[in-house]
């Protein structure tokens, strides 16, 4: 395996481990905001219920991120060694390594 190969597989077991600890924080949030339901402490109840949604939606915008980033990585053939810089690409300069994956939105 070159040594660009384990870059590009390291990323990719960082991507999954987020993206499972993202999920678990999702469920538990799920869980937390069913047991909030069951309570009925007035203000306090209603401010938490607010609380955890608000971290829900934070939870899913970082999910949704993570798997655009699998995704990224997903079209990367690791094998590959282009002269230019393009998508997948190893660039080591005198300060980092970097491994490009560019996604661009419209």
């Amino acid at each position: 395996m070159t040594f660009k190969e384990k870059i590009y597989q390291q990323y990719v077991l960082l991507v999954h481990d987020k993206i499972n600890l993202l999920k678990k924080n999702l469920q538990e949030l799920t869980d937390s905001a069913a047991n909030e339901t069951k309570s009925t402490a007035g203000d306090k109840h209603e401010t938490a219920l607010a609380m955890l949604q608000i971290e829900q939606e934070n939870s899913s915008r970082q999910l949704s991120e993570a798997l655009k980033q699998k995704a990224a990585l997903e079209k990367i053939d690791s094998s590959l060694h282009p002269e230019q810089v393009v998508s997948g690409s190893l660039v080591k300069t005198n300060r980092d390594i970097f491994l490009s994956a560019l996604v661009l939105e419209k």
